[in-house]
Order: structure tokens, then sequence, then C-alpha cells
């Protein structure tokens, strides 16, 4: 449905009467909050699960829909279609991007490529589907139905349901836990017969590990996408164990983060508050972030112009009648780009090296496209731009897991969709603009091809950047354990 919104471009302009630009406001305007809610989406996830976030963004995304059918003009769907859709899309985007990211762990390229295929199959054949619909009832009918199937999510998101951990007879599953503690315990000895002053608070006795086994032990647990599971709870201290070991459970946590195992150094635990800003602070302060950043802003402008204004730039060039097979053609690339991304991504190739090929593709199909005289050669090329696009998809959905891990890639996420929804901002509204001044599409596909090829510099930037920064700090480690030895 977001891809399918040129055909509702072409039907604002003869209802309302507006500009291009103007009218391309709407498109950009979803796009872009959907990307400035990030950070939103990110705190309903830590505070409240995926689960939760991504029956909201049904909910607001039905709305949006279902406000967008009865809008009297331009102004009100800036309301209903940019604002409330767009920041439903977000919940769910994120939801389940941070759900993959945390409960699939070996195979998460492959996973995220097989799931993010739906969006493919969805612009496959929703594509020439809403057309068809809007050529029988209307654009508001469209609009209707468009909420009966936002509302879906709110059942997909029901269904992140529970599932049985391994059964309480495999010892296996909790032998990592029962090592860990084992090793903490010997080092714990090892401190106290050297400081005396050490206080028994901080340790933890062997009756203790046995209560924390037995209660892991006691009973079959339950984990979900929506919950952590009681295990996890267990570790990480949000347990429902006695007060009086709740304490000393988060110190062992702590203990064993960030303490370096070494004999006669004291290990100060410090809050997770500072550990988090200092995480963010260092993020914000990468170069290789802000080069990403530039280059998701330079390929988002181009895709989203794109599927904004396609109809409307087919009929200028007059192959109106090749639109829904270019439409379906872009959805079928899609999904081949979102099932090689899983793949292509689990071969540990360099993430933003890839990214930097990706954006080179979608620049070359764009120009295709731009020089297209038949029908034929216009549905290849939007098959190829749609490949594209796909594998843009998931190495964009990827790439938070790349700087960051656990609940900060729902951070890292957030921050990623904030700036880059400046792209989304920008690039209907100026192609409409460009197209309004012109009188042609000429200077909007040079556009086009041009922001990809710029996204692709700022990719192999970032990735040799980034390979500095490594090397750089692998060299101060390397010389901080020479000073301790």
């Amino acid at each position: 449905m977001y891809y399918s919104f040129s055909v509702f471009f072409v039907e604002l302009l003869q209802t309302f009467g507006d500009s291009r630009a103007k009218t391309g406001w709407i498109y950009s305007t979803n796009s872009a909050v959907h990307m400035f809610s990030g950070p939103l989406g990110g705190f309903v996830i830590v505070r409240l699960g995926p689960r939760v976030a991504v029956m909201i963004g049904g909910l607001l995304a039905g709305t949006g829909y279902f406000l967008s059918a009865f809008a009297p003009n331009l102004d009100f769907m800036f309301l209903s279609y940019g604002i409330i859709n767009a920041v439903g899309t977000s919940l769910n985007f994120s939801g389940w991007v941070v759900g993959l990211s945390q409960f699939w762990k070996k195979h998460h390229a492959l996973v995220v490529g097989i799931a993010m295929a739906g969006s493919g199959c969805g612009v496959f054949l929703l594509g020439p589907c809403i057309e068809f619909i809007v050529h029988h009832y209307g654009w508001r009918g469209a609009m209707l139905i468009c909420a009966g199937m936002s509302l879906n999510f709110c059942v997909f998101g029901a269904t992140i349901y529970h599932q049985l951990r391994p059964s309480t007879g495999n010892k296996e599953c909790f032998s990592g836990i029962h090592a860990k503690v084992s090793s903490s315990i010997v080092y714990e000895k090892s401190l106290s017969e050297d400081n005396t002053a050490s206080s028994n608070n901080e340790s933890l006795h062997s009756h203790e590990l046995s209560l924390l086994s037995g209660h892991v032990k006691g009973e079959e647990h339950l984990e979900t996408l929506g919950e952590p599971s009681t295990v996890l709870k267990a570790i990480s201290g949000s347990s429902p164990l006695p007060k009086q070991r709740e304490g000393i459970i988060r110190r062992w946590i702590a203990f064993i983060r960030n303490c370096a195992f070494r004999k006669n150094i004291t290990c100060k635990l410090e809050p997770r508050d500072s550990v988090d800003s200092r995480s963010v602070k260092h993020l914000l302060c990468s170069p290789t972030f802000w080069l990403l950043e530039a280059s998701c802003f330079c390929s988002v402008m181009a895709t989203t112009t794109v599927f904004a204004v396609l109809l409307d730039w087919t009929r200028w060039t007059g192959m109106s009648s090749a639109f829904p097979q270019a439409l379906a053609g872009s959805g079928l690339g899609d999904l081949l780009g979102r099932i090689m991304g899983g793949i292509i991504m689990g071969r540990g190739l360099p993430p933003l090296m890839l990214f930097s090929g990706n954006q080179l593709l979608l620049a070359s199909t764009l120009g295709c496209a731009a020089v297209s005289t038949t029908h034929i050669q216009l549905i290849a090329s939007m098959v190829g731009f749609g490949t594209a696009c796909g594998l843009q998809s998931v190495l964009y959905a990827l790439m938070p897991s790349q700087l960051s891990s656990g609940v900060g890639i729902a951070r890292v996420l957030g921050y990623l969709l904030f700036v880059t929804g400046a792209g989304a901002l920008a690039g209907p509204p100026l192609a409409g603009m460009l197209v309004d001044l012109t009188e042609s599409y000429n200077s909007v596909l040079i556009l086009c091809t041009a922001a990809p090829t710029a996204a692709a510099i700022f990719n192999i930037c970032a990735h040799f950047t980034a390979k500095y920064y490594h090397h750089k700090e692998h060299k101060c480690h390397k010389k901080a354990s020479s000073i301790h030895v």
C-alpha cells in the first residue's frame, strides 16, 4: 500500500486541483514522519515490547487511512495520512525489525530477508489491485479498503504468541549460565583472599546459586517476542526473586560485564545510564554513522520520489498503459532483492561496501528507466529498480545491528530513521516543484539518478573511516595491555 501512492497522487491532483509540489508533500510527509517516529518506536519497544508496538501501529495506520477517505482537502490529509498513518507504519516497522534481531541470532540476515519479502509480494500483488480498486470504487473507497487491511497488523501483532523453551531435562541450556557463575565464584574467592576488606554483599555464594538454579529448572518457561523469557529475566536481574537476592544478582551481572578478570584490580560498578549515555555520545560522534546517514538521505530521497510520481511520469512520457506492469515488476524485483539481501548478508561481506554497490545498481536502473522508449525497456528497468530497493531495505534494516546490539538496536534504528526522514521529506515536493517550473521530468530523472551515486560515494567513505577507527582502537588497546604487563 505504501508503494502504491503514485495511484493516489494522480487522483488527488484531479480531485483537489492543487500543484504537484503541494500534492507531493502528502507522500513526503508520510515518509518523513515514518522515519522521524523512529525514536518513538524505540521508546515504545523498550517500554512495552514489540507485540504492543505492532498492534498500536496497526490501529494508527488504519485510523489514518479511514480519516483520509473523508478528507475535504489536502490540508486535512497532511494530518490523517501524513502523520497518523505514518506513525502507525513506523511502529510496525520498528517492532518487527527489533523483534527479529532479538530472537534470531544465528541466521539473522536470512530471517530479515525472508520477513521483508512480504513487502515485495505486497507491491507485486497490491500495486495493480490498488489501481483496479481506485478505478471501480474511487480513491476514497480505496482508502477505506486500505484501512481495513491495515487493521490486520493488530491481528499479526497478537499472534506473536508464547513459545515453549527446551524441556527441563536438557541441561545443556543452562551450561553456559553455570560456567559463568562458577568462574565468578572462583574469582570472588581469589579477591577475598587478597583483599579481606571487600564487602560480603558483592559475592554470589553457593546456596544462592542453588536457589537460582532451582528457580530456573523448576518449570517449563515461556518466551515471547513481546516479553523477555523468565530465564532471561533471572539472568538480567529482573526476575521475581526475593528482594534480598535481587541486588546481589544485579551486582553479579554488572561484575561479569564490567570486570577485567585480573587479580588485584578493583572493578567499579558503573550505572547503566552512564554506560548508555556514553554509547549514544560515541555513536553520534562517529563519522561512519553520519556518512551512513548522508547515504541514506540521498537514497531515500530518490526512491520516495520515484514511487510518488511514477504514474504521472509514465503519463507524461506516453507509456501510462505500461504502469501496472511496471509497478508489478518493481514489486517482483523487490521480492527477489529482499531474499537476495538476506542471503548475501549472511556471507560475511562488508555491509557498507555491499550497500555502496547496491546504490550504484539503483542509480544505473533509474538511468535506464529515464532513457526507456518502449514498454519492455521500462518494465525491465523497474524490475531492476525494485531489486535494488529490496536489497536496500534489507541492508537498511540490518545496518543498526552492525553498529549496536540488544536493545541498543532500537535506539540506533530510531536515529537512522529520524535523520534520513529529511530525504523522504525533500524528494517528492522538490520533484513536483521542478516539474511545475520546467514542465518536464528530465530534471527529476537526473536528480534521482545522481542521488544514489552520491550515496554510493558516502558509503565507500564510511567503510574506510570505520576501518581506520577500528585499527586505531585496536592499537590503543594493544598499547594499554602492554603498559599493564
